[in-house]
């Protein structure tokens, strides 16, 4: 038994999963993260993946929120990558069409290339979330850069809209623990997701496979992620246009099958609100 105790401990799954997890600096079996987050200190000054560093003590607690505890039929239609002039405005008419508020995760370049489109989202009344600087895969560099690219994103959309952004989204999700820590000390809760687009099975050109992918995957309480964005860039490569072409086709006929189902969508912040608070939920809501 004990022999069998060593091979599970020493296994490739057992060490790849703590290898894991002290990558994004969380470190031992499981991660509180309402309790504290942590920050991983930069080994090395040069860009690059400090996993061998340890995690500060930090005082404060963010959330990550995938989708909302609800009976109620509630989601939140968020987008990824803007403001981009190809598919931002599209978006935004779409959404005015069916009166729905949404929540738009901009990227700060891209705010600062396109002020107006910015701005524009927000006179439109929907939220606004902090994507990064640059939308830099996070773990593949410094914990120096990550919290640039954590804070600049935030300063960037504030410079230019006047709004400091509740929420804060990694590119593709891919979370560490640096990014964690200067989340909840810019004051902004972690918004993953529930739902998307679809995977390799739905081929990229596919809008009807969008819209039913999403329509499938709707539950109460969801969290949706889409793009009105093209990452950092303004063109991006051949297939991820063609996959956005096909999102912005899927929208309309989604949210109208969903709103036929008594789907009603709101805000990110809305659909946290709507489930029932617990003490620390009440204080930051």
């Amino acid at each position: 038994m004990a022999r069998e105790g060593q091979r599970a401990l020493y296994s490739p799954l057992a060490m790849k999963r703590r290898g894991f997890l002290a990558a994004v600096g969380l470190g031992g079996a499981t991660a509180v993260v309402g309790v504290a987050a942590s920050r991983v200190e930069a080994v090395a000054k040069s860009d690059t993946v400090d996993n061998a560093g340890y995690a500060r003590t930090q005082r404060g607690q963010t959330r990550v929120v995938w989708s909302v505890a609800t009976d109620s039929s509630l989601a939140a239609l968020t987008f990824d990558d803007g403001p981009n002039p190809r598919y931002t405005p599209r978006v935004l008419e779409t959404l005015a069409a069916h009166g729905i508020h949404a929540t738009f995760f901009l990227i700060g370049v891209n705010a600062q290339r396109h002020p107006d489109l910015a701005k524009a989202t927000v006179a439109a009344g929907h939220e606004i979330g902090n994507h990064t600087l640059n939308h830099r895969t996070l773990m593949e560099h410094s914990s120096t850069v990550i919290s640039d690219e954590v804070s600049g994103g935030s300063d960037a959309i504030h410079n230019i809209t006047g709004v400091t952004p509740r929420w804060f989204r990694a590119p593709r999700g891919r979370l560490t623990g640096t990014a964690l820590a200067e989340a909840a000390q810019l004051g902004q809760d972690v918004a993953m997701w529930s739902v998307m687009r679809g995977g390799p099975e739905i081929a990229d050109d596919d809008d009807a496979g969008v819209a039913r992918q999403l329509g499938s995957s709707l539950h109460p309480g969801a969290i949706i992620d889409l793009h009105d964005g093209l990452g950092a860039t303004e063109d991006g490569r051949a297939s991820l246009r063609t996959r956005r072409e096909a999102e912005m086709r899927a929208l309309d006929s989604f949210i109208t099958e969903a709103t036929s189902r008594g789907y009603r969508f709101v805000t990110l912040t809305e659909l946290v609100n709507s489930a029932s608070a617990s003490p620390v939920d009440a204080e930051r809501a």
